[in-house]
């Protein structure tokens, strides 16, 4: 007998019982005929503050095995574990332990195949110490930070897992977080997160399962050159090692600056991409909450509130939220000392006293007249101005004095370890500023307050990469280096957790099983 797709049931913010008693009445039957149920889609209607509730799409199976008239089967999406015919010989490289190295790597074993794992960065464990020295103002260690290091930068962050199209691979992927020790709810919410907390549990889990099935993983082993020889790609690391393989997966992020660099100068062929910059802005979290629930909300329930907001300037540029940190704070970024970034980061409670998200402007191909690094090195521009000569501050400034234009007599951030009073329009260009501000004034229509009450903290760099490894959309194999195969956000492909995750994954399900 199949299920069927029910969309579209409302479900009260306090429901918790039989789910057959949330069919019944939109099926005209009663609960007793209905032989199963669960949900496969659910999201947060706010749209009538202090009246919120929740609209599921359900899978339902009736006793009787009949459909009813007009609705679809529903079946769940399943990825063809085994069914690649790619051979990728015997030892597969992968370089980066973020998530789709990470999700190259668990598709790799569960198909037979051992890679070893090449990551230059720290283990999570030794990484919450490294960030935790940063925050008390000891500065950067390179290689071991918010961005580098096991888990990729998405470890030190909410842990968002948002994808805009579900897939099969996507589906495995949340499926897959569940066994890891996520809730089980993030297969079926709209906007599902972990926070960070969760992800430092888990990812030692995941590791631990790879070793189990024979992945070697090499932590602080820095990949510096490629080398096209003898059939496949030798890769050449910092502490003066050498592998060689038919299959060097390369998942290095977005902020993997060396590798854009010598991938150049190895003439791998690279383009520019849009990208975007802006800022962050910090609100108290209750004045989130309020403006988008209500205040007779029960929060115990919905937890805190979230925003999604756009905008277009007058020649069209977007501005957008992006990243929204509810209960969250706001941590350093940056991947030297001679650069300063800035990113968004909760708990799985999110129950911190501010809300923080960026608000960020598209950045074309176009605006930038240089080579295909024209984007990493307007980015490192950027984040230069701000470092400036402090120990780790950011610079930060009221929203509605970046508007006029002049210092904030007073601002204070949840950033670690401190701001510095700054104009914040020193940091960019004029067209980064002039839609940033049209931005903020659109949005304070749809939020009221929203400038007074906001601080703004930048800057914000990392939304994507600007570069694209460019690959062949069949095989993924670099188009300039066959047996390199450049997957995730460092390579131009994906942009968040989920989305890296599924492009390493579909990489390693196109390999043929042991």
């Amino acid at each position: 007998m199949s299920h069927f797709l029910l969309q579209n049931v409302e479900r009260s913010l306090h429901f918790n019982g039989d789910l057959r008693v949330l069919v019944a009445d939109p099926l005209r039957c009663l609960p007793t005929d209905v032989d199963d149920v669960f949900i496969v889609r659910e999201s947060l209607d706010a749209r009538k503050k202090n009246r919120l509730r929740y609209l599921c799409h359900l899978a339902v199976r009736m006793k009787s095995g009949r459909l009813p008239k007009g609705v679809q089967e529903y079946h769940c999406p399943e990825v063809a574990l085994h069914e690649g015919i790619r051979p990728c010989g015997s030892t597969p490289i992968i370089i980066g332990l973020g998530p789709a190295g990470l999700f190259a790597a668990l598709g790799l074993v569960r198909k037979g195949i051992r890679p070893l794992i090449l990551e230059q960065g720290r283990p999570v464990e030794d990484r919450v110490h490294d960030v935790a020295a940063l925050e008390a103002g000891k500065g950067v260690n390179p290689k071991s930070n918010v961005v580098f290091g096991e888990g990729g930068a998405g470890t030190f962050s909410d842990g968002k897992l948002t994808a805009r199209n579900r897939s099969a691979a996507s589906e495995y992927v949340y499926r897959t977080l569940v066994e890891f020790g996520a809730d089980p709810r993030i297969v079926y919410q709209a906007r599902p997160h972990l926070g960070t907390d969760k992800l430092r549990k888990m990812i030692p889990a995941m590791r631990a399962y790879l070793i189990s099935q024979g992945a070697e993983i090499r932590f602080q082993e820095e990949a510096v050159a490629w080398i096209r020889e003898r059939g496949g790609v030798t890769v050449k690391t910092a502490s003066g090692g050498a592998f060689h393989s038919q299959t060097v997966i390369l998942a290095g992020g977005h902020s993997a600056f060396e590798v854009y660099n010598t991938l150049s100068q190895s003439r791998v062929p690279l383009e520019k991409k849009p990208f975007a910059v802006g800022l962050r802005i910090e609100h108290p979290r209750e004045f989130i909450d309020v403006s988008q629930y209500g205040r007779e909300n029960d929060f115990k329930v919905t937890g805190a509130a979230d925003y999604s907001l756009s905008a277009k300037g007058q020649n069209g540029r977007g501005v957008y939220s992006f990243c929204v940190c509810p209960g969250g704070s706001i941590l350093h970024a940056g991947s030297d000392n001679g650069h300063l970034a800035v990113n968004g980061m909760s708990g799985s409670g999110r129950n911190g006293p501010f809300t923080n998200g960026a608000l960020v402007v598209s950045v074309y191909p176009e605006d930038l007249p240089e080579g295909p690094l024209a984007g990493l090195l307007f980015r490192r521009r950027i984040e230069a101005a701000a470092q400036g000569q402090t120990d780790c501050k950011a610079p930060a400034q009221r929203a509605g004095d970046y508007l006029r234009g002049g210092l904030s007599k007073r601002v204070e951030a949840s950033f670690r370890p401190g701001v510095r009073s700054e104009d914040l329009n020193g940091l960019f260009p004029k067209f980064i500023n002039e839609t940033l501000k049209i931005g903020l004034v659109n949005f304070e229509r749809k939020i009221r307050d929203f400038i007074d009450k906001g601080v703004l903290v930048g800057p914000e760099t990392g939304t994507s990469s600007p570069v694209r490894i460019i690959r062949s959309p069949e095989t993924f194999e670099s188009t300039g280096m066959p047996g390199l195969y450049p997957v995730g956000e460092g390579a131009g492909y994906s942009g968040g957790i989920i989305s890296s995750a599924v492009d390493g994954l579909s990489l390693a399900l196109k390999f043929k099983s042991v």
